[in-house]
Protein backbone atom coordinates (compact mmCIF):
# COMPACT_ATOMS: atom_id res chain seq x y z
CA UNK A 1 0.00 0.00 0.00
CA UNK A 2 1.35 3.43 -0.94
CA UNK A 3 1.26 5.93 1.92
CA UNK A 4 1.66 9.69 1.83
CA UNK A 5 4.83 10.70 3.67
CA UNK A 6 4.33 13.88 5.68
CA UNK A 7 7.57 14.04 7.67
CA UNK A 8 9.01 17.54 8.18
CA UNK A 9 11.91 16.69 5.86
CA UNK A 10 9.66 15.71 2.97
CA UNK A 11 7.32 18.66 3.49
CA UNK A 12 10.38 20.88 3.36
CA UNK A 13 11.64 19.15 0.23
CA UNK A 14 8.28 19.66 -1.46
CA UNK A 15 8.25 23.34 -0.55
CA UNK A 16 11.83 23.64 -1.78
CA UNK A 17 10.99 22.04 -5.11
CA UNK A 18 7.93 24.27 -5.54
CA UNK A 19 9.92 27.39 -4.72
CA UNK A 20 12.73 26.52 -7.11
CA UNK A 21 10.24 25.56 -9.82
CA UNK A 22 8.58 28.95 -9.52
CA UNK A 23 12.03 30.53 -9.72
CA UNK A 24 12.58 28.82 -13.08
CA UNK A 25 15.38 26.46 -12.00
CA UNK A 26 16.25 23.45 -14.12
CA UNK A 27 15.31 19.91 -13.17
CA UNK A 28 18.98 19.14 -12.47
CA UNK A 29 19.31 22.17 -10.19
CA UNK A 30 16.15 21.11 -8.36
CA UNK A 31 17.52 17.60 -7.99
CA UNK A 32 20.94 18.71 -6.75
CA UNK A 33 19.41 21.14 -4.26
CA UNK A 34 17.03 18.55 -2.85
CA UNK A 35 19.72 15.86 -2.60
CA UNK A 36 22.13 18.25 -0.91
CA UNK A 37 19.44 19.16 1.59
CA UNK A 38 18.66 15.54 2.36
CA UNK A 39 22.36 14.72 2.66
CA UNK A 40 22.95 17.57 5.10
CA UNK A 41 19.89 16.50 7.12
CA UNK A 42 21.58 13.11 7.47
CA UNK A 43 24.82 14.77 8.61
CA UNK A 44 26.73 13.54 5.55
CA UNK A 45 29.19 15.02 3.09
CA UNK A 46 30.42 13.55 -0.20
CA UNK A 47 34.08 12.73 -0.83
CA UNK A 48 36.07 10.54 -3.20
CA UNK A 49 38.91 8.06 -2.89
CA UNK A 50 41.00 6.02 -5.32
CA UNK A 51 41.35 2.24 -5.59
CA UNK A 52 42.87 -0.16 -8.12
CA UNK A 53 46.16 1.75 -8.09
CA UNK A 54 44.36 5.01 -8.77
CA UNK A 55 42.42 3.72 -11.77
CA UNK A 56 39.00 3.73 -10.08
CA UNK A 57 37.36 6.63 -8.27
CA UNK A 58 34.96 5.76 -5.48
CA UNK A 59 32.41 8.33 -4.33
CA UNK A 60 31.23 8.02 -0.76
CA UNK A 61 29.19 9.91 1.82
CA UNK A 62 30.31 10.23 5.43
CA UNK A 63 29.85 12.28 8.57
CA UNK A 64 32.78 13.70 10.54
CA UNK A 65 34.57 10.57 11.82
CA UNK A 66 35.44 10.47 15.51
CA UNK A 67 38.13 8.12 16.79
CA UNK A 68 36.12 6.87 19.78
CA UNK A 69 33.13 5.78 17.68
CA UNK A 70 32.42 2.50 15.95
CA UNK A 71 32.14 2.62 12.15
CA UNK A 72 29.18 1.52 10.04
CA UNK A 73 29.84 0.74 6.37
CA UNK A 74 26.79 0.75 4.09
CA UNK A 75 26.76 -1.15 0.77
CA UNK A 76 23.92 -0.56 -1.70
CA UNK A 77 22.34 -3.02 -4.11
CA UNK A 78 22.37 -3.54 -7.86
CA UNK A 79 21.70 -0.41 -9.89
CA UNK A 80 21.50 1.65 -6.70
CA UNK A 81 23.81 4.14 -5.00
CA UNK A 82 24.91 5.63 -1.69
CA UNK A 83 21.88 7.94 -1.62
CA UNK A 84 19.71 4.90 -0.86
CA UNK A 85 21.06 5.07 2.70
CA UNK A 86 20.42 8.78 3.40
CA UNK A 87 17.09 8.32 5.15
CA UNK A 88 18.42 5.58 7.41
CA UNK A 89 21.74 7.37 8.00
CA UNK A 90 19.86 10.24 9.68
CA UNK A 91 19.32 7.85 12.59
CA UNK A 92 22.96 6.66 12.71
CA UNK A 93 25.28 9.62 12.30
CA UNK A 94 24.81 10.96 15.84
CA UNK A 95 26.41 7.85 17.31
CA UNK A 96 28.53 6.20 14.61
CA UNK A 97 31.07 6.98 11.93
CA UNK A 98 29.04 6.26 8.81
CA UNK A 99 30.39 5.53 5.33
CA UNK A 100 28.04 4.88 2.40
CA UNK A 101 29.91 3.82 -0.74
CA UNK A 102 29.08 4.03 -4.41
CA UNK A 103 30.43 0.71 -5.65
CA UNK A 104 32.29 0.72 -8.98
CA UNK A 105 29.77 0.86 -11.81
CA UNK A 106 27.26 2.72 -9.63
CA UNK A 107 26.35 6.23 -8.56
CA UNK A 108 29.13 8.78 -8.95
CA UNK A 109 31.94 6.20 -8.93
CA UNK A 110 33.89 5.10 -12.01
CA UNK A 111 31.96 2.89 -14.44
CA UNK A 112 34.47 1.11 -16.69
CA UNK A 113 32.70 -1.40 -18.91
CA UNK A 114 35.58 -3.88 -18.76
CA UNK A 115 35.91 -4.08 -14.94
CA UNK A 116 35.02 -7.41 -13.26
CA UNK A 117 31.76 -6.94 -11.35
CA UNK A 118 31.20 -10.28 -9.62
CA UNK A 119 30.56 -10.47 -5.88
CA UNK A 120 34.12 -11.64 -5.20
CA UNK A 121 35.46 -8.71 -7.22
CA UNK A 122 33.24 -6.26 -5.32
CA UNK A 123 34.48 -7.69 -2.02
CA UNK A 124 37.97 -6.73 -3.14
CA UNK A 125 36.87 -3.20 -4.01
CA UNK A 126 35.23 -2.77 -0.60
CA UNK A 127 38.42 -3.94 1.10
CA UNK A 128 40.48 -1.45 -0.89
CA UNK A 129 38.03 1.32 0.05
CA UNK A 130 38.25 0.42 3.74
CA UNK A 131 42.05 0.49 3.53
CA UNK A 132 41.98 3.88 1.79
CA UNK A 133 39.70 5.19 4.55
CA UNK A 134 41.90 3.65 7.27
CA UNK A 135 38.89 1.74 8.61
CA UNK A 136 40.25 -1.31 10.39
CA UNK A 137 36.91 -2.76 11.47
CA UNK A 138 33.29 -1.95 10.77
CA UNK A 139 29.72 -2.99 11.25
CA UNK A 140 28.82 -3.82 7.65
CA UNK A 141 25.31 -3.50 6.27
CA UNK A 142 24.21 -4.31 2.74
CA UNK A 143 21.03 -4.45 0.71
CA UNK A 144 20.29 -6.98 -2.06
CA UNK A 145 23.52 -7.40 -4.07
CA UNK A 146 25.17 -5.36 -1.33
CA UNK A 147 23.91 -7.94 1.14
CA UNK A 148 25.62 -10.71 -0.79
CA UNK A 149 28.80 -8.62 -0.89
CA UNK A 150 28.56 -7.98 2.86
CA UNK A 151 28.09 -11.66 3.65
CA UNK A 152 30.94 -12.68 1.36
CA UNK A 153 33.16 -9.96 2.84
CA UNK A 154 32.47 -11.23 6.36
CA UNK A 155 33.40 -14.74 5.26
CA UNK A 156 36.68 -13.73 3.59
CA UNK A 157 37.77 -10.95 5.96
CA UNK A 158 36.43 -11.85 9.43
CA UNK A 159 39.03 -9.67 11.14
CA UNK A 160 37.58 -6.55 9.48
CA UNK A 161 33.94 -7.14 10.48
CA UNK A 162 32.28 -6.57 13.86
CA UNK A 163 28.67 -7.32 12.90
CA UNK A 164 26.76 -7.83 9.67
CA UNK A 165 23.26 -6.58 8.87
CA UNK A 166 21.68 -7.94 5.71
CA UNK A 167 18.69 -6.15 4.22
CA UNK A 168 16.88 -8.45 1.76
CA UNK A 169 20.23 -9.96 0.70
CA UNK A 170 21.03 -11.84 -2.46
CA UNK A 171 22.87 -15.08 -1.85
CA UNK A 172 20.21 -17.78 -1.87
CA UNK A 173 17.64 -18.60 -4.55
CA UNK A 174 16.16 -21.60 -2.80
CA UNK A 175 12.81 -19.81 -2.78
CA UNK A 176 12.16 -18.06 -6.12
CA UNK A 177 10.59 -14.60 -6.39
CA UNK A 178 8.50 -12.71 -8.93
CA UNK A 179 11.72 -11.39 -10.50
CA UNK A 180 12.59 -14.93 -11.58
CA UNK A 181 9.39 -15.11 -13.62
CA UNK A 182 10.33 -11.89 -15.43
CA UNK A 183 13.86 -13.11 -16.13
CA UNK A 184 12.52 -16.40 -17.49
CA UNK A 185 10.54 -14.36 -20.03
CA UNK A 186 13.63 -12.39 -21.00
CA UNK A 187 12.57 -9.24 -19.11
CA UNK A 188 14.44 -7.42 -16.35
CA UNK A 189 12.38 -4.85 -14.42
CA UNK A 190 15.51 -3.81 -12.51
CA UNK A 191 17.09 -2.21 -15.60
CA UNK A 192 15.61 1.06 -16.89
CA UNK A 193 15.67 1.26 -20.69
CA UNK A 194 12.96 3.76 -21.63
CA UNK A 195 10.52 6.29 -20.26
CA UNK A 196 8.14 4.74 -17.79
CA UNK A 197 10.55 1.99 -16.73
CA UNK A 198 11.71 3.90 -13.65
CA UNK A 199 8.16 4.19 -12.35
CA UNK A 200 7.72 0.46 -12.97
CA UNK A 201 10.98 -0.25 -11.13
CA UNK A 202 9.90 1.74 -8.09
CA UNK A 203 6.54 -0.01 -7.98
CA UNK A 204 8.21 -3.39 -8.36
CA UNK A 205 10.99 -2.93 -5.81
CA UNK A 206 9.26 -0.87 -3.12
CA UNK A 207 6.05 -1.57 -1.26
CA UNK A 208 6.23 1.61 0.86
CA UNK A 209 7.42 4.21 -1.64
CA UNK A 210 8.71 7.53 -0.30
CA UNK A 211 7.29 10.73 -1.70
CA UNK A 212 9.53 12.08 -4.48
CA UNK A 213 8.34 15.16 -6.44
CA UNK A 214 8.14 14.76 -10.22
CA UNK A 215 11.16 16.90 -11.17
CA UNK A 216 13.35 14.64 -9.04
CA UNK A 217 11.96 11.37 -10.42
CA UNK A 218 12.55 12.59 -13.95
CA UNK A 219 16.24 13.19 -13.20
CA UNK A 220 16.49 9.77 -11.54
CA UNK A 221 14.91 8.19 -14.63
CA UNK A 222 17.36 10.01 -16.92
CA UNK A 223 20.29 8.74 -14.87
CA UNK A 224 18.95 5.21 -14.79
CA UNK A 225 18.53 5.18 -18.58
CA UNK A 226 22.08 6.52 -18.99
CA UNK A 227 23.31 3.58 -16.87
CA UNK A 228 21.49 0.92 -18.89
CA UNK A 229 24.64 -0.48 -20.52
CA UNK A 230 26.70 -0.75 -17.34
CA UNK A 231 23.71 -2.15 -15.41
CA UNK A 232 23.24 -4.89 -18.01
CA UNK A 233 26.95 -5.72 -17.82
CA UNK A 234 26.89 -5.92 -14.01
CA UNK A 235 23.69 -7.97 -13.91
CA UNK A 236 25.09 -10.39 -16.49
CA UNK A 237 28.32 -10.71 -14.50
CA UNK A 238 26.38 -11.57 -11.36
CA UNK A 239 24.17 -14.13 -13.12
CA UNK A 240 26.87 -15.85 -15.18
CA UNK A 241 29.18 -16.15 -12.19
CA UNK A 242 26.33 -17.56 -10.15
CA UNK A 243 27.80 -15.87 -7.10
CA UNK A 244 24.63 -14.17 -5.87
CA UNK A 245 22.90 -17.54 -5.74
CA UNK A 246 25.72 -19.69 -4.45
CA UNK A 247 26.66 -18.23 -1.09
CA UNK A 248 24.96 -21.00 0.86
CA UNK A 249 28.17 -23.05 1.05
CA UNK A 250 29.95 -20.03 2.55
CA UNK A 251 27.31 -19.05 5.10
CA UNK A 252 28.27 -21.61 7.80
CA UNK A 253 31.74 -20.05 7.92
CA UNK A 254 30.59 -16.49 8.64
CA UNK A 255 31.88 -15.73 12.12
CA UNK A 256 30.41 -12.27 12.70
CA UNK A 257 27.06 -11.91 14.47
CA UNK A 258 24.55 -11.38 11.69
CA UNK A 259 21.13 -9.74 11.57
CA UNK A 260 18.86 -10.58 8.62
CA UNK A 261 16.10 -8.05 7.92
CA UNK A 262 13.62 -8.79 5.14
CA UNK A 263 10.41 -7.19 3.90
CA UNK A 264 7.67 -9.75 3.38
CA UNK A 265 6.45 -8.03 0.18
CA UNK A 266 9.80 -8.37 -1.62
CA UNK A 267 9.22 -9.17 -5.29
CA UNK A 268 12.93 -9.19 -6.16
CA UNK A 269 14.13 -11.77 -3.63
CA UNK A 270 11.70 -14.02 -1.79
CA UNK A 271 11.64 -13.18 1.92
CA UNK A 272 11.52 -16.90 2.77
CA UNK A 273 15.21 -17.05 1.88
CA UNK A 274 15.74 -15.35 5.25
CA UNK A 275 15.21 -18.84 6.68
CA UNK A 276 18.18 -20.10 4.66
CA UNK A 277 20.51 -17.35 5.90
CA UNK A 278 19.29 -17.78 9.47
CA UNK A 279 19.68 -21.56 9.41
CA UNK A 280 23.16 -21.54 7.86
CA UNK A 281 24.88 -18.57 9.53
CA UNK A 282 25.81 -19.76 13.04
CA UNK A 283 25.31 -16.55 15.04
CA UNK A 284 22.33 -15.01 13.30
CA UNK A 285 18.79 -13.90 13.77
CA UNK A 286 16.09 -12.77 11.37
CA UNK A 287 13.40 -10.11 11.42
CA UNK A 288 10.59 -10.12 8.87
CA UNK A 289 9.01 -6.72 8.30
CA UNK A 290 5.33 -6.76 7.28
CA UNK A 291 4.19 -4.73 4.28
CA UNK A 292 7.75 -3.78 3.30
CA UNK A 293 9.38 -4.52 -0.04
CA UNK A 294 12.94 -4.89 -1.25
CA UNK A 295 14.58 -1.90 0.46
CA UNK A 296 13.68 -1.54 4.15
CA UNK A 297 16.28 1.21 4.68
CA UNK A 298 14.32 3.37 2.21
CA UNK A 299 10.81 2.23 3.06
CA UNK A 300 11.08 2.21 6.85
CA UNK A 301 14.41 3.89 7.68
CA UNK A 302 13.80 4.62 11.36
CA UNK A 303 12.77 1.04 12.11
CA UNK A 304 15.66 -0.32 10.04
CA UNK A 305 18.18 1.83 11.89
CA UNK A 306 16.69 0.91 15.28
CA UNK A 307 16.85 -2.81 14.53
CA UNK A 308 20.47 -2.52 13.43
CA UNK A 309 21.66 -0.36 16.33
CA UNK A 310 19.82 -2.46 18.91
CA UNK A 311 21.51 -5.53 17.46
CA UNK A 312 24.93 -3.83 17.59
CA UNK A 313 24.42 -2.82 21.21
CA UNK A 314 23.28 -6.33 22.15
CA UNK A 315 26.35 -7.87 20.52
CA UNK A 316 28.64 -5.37 22.23
CA UNK A 317 27.08 -6.16 25.61
CA UNK A 318 28.21 -9.78 25.26
CA UNK A 319 31.86 -8.74 25.75
CA UNK A 320 31.21 -7.04 29.10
Amino acid sequence: MLRTHTSPLYRLLLLLVLALTLAGCSRQTLFDTAMNHERRAAGLEVHTLQIQDGQITISYATNAPQAERDTILLIHGFGANKENWHRMARHLTADYNVYALDLPGHGASSKPLDLPYGVVDQVGYVLQAMDALAVKQAHIAGNSMGGAISAAFARVHPDRVITVTLFNPAGSTRYPAELDDYLARGENPLVVEKRGDFKRLMAFALEERPFIPWPLTSVLEDRAMANEEINNIIFAALRTSGETGSLEDEMPYIQAPTLIIWGDQDRVLNYRNAEVFNDLIPDSRKVILPNIGHAPMIETPKVSAALMTEFIREVQSRSY
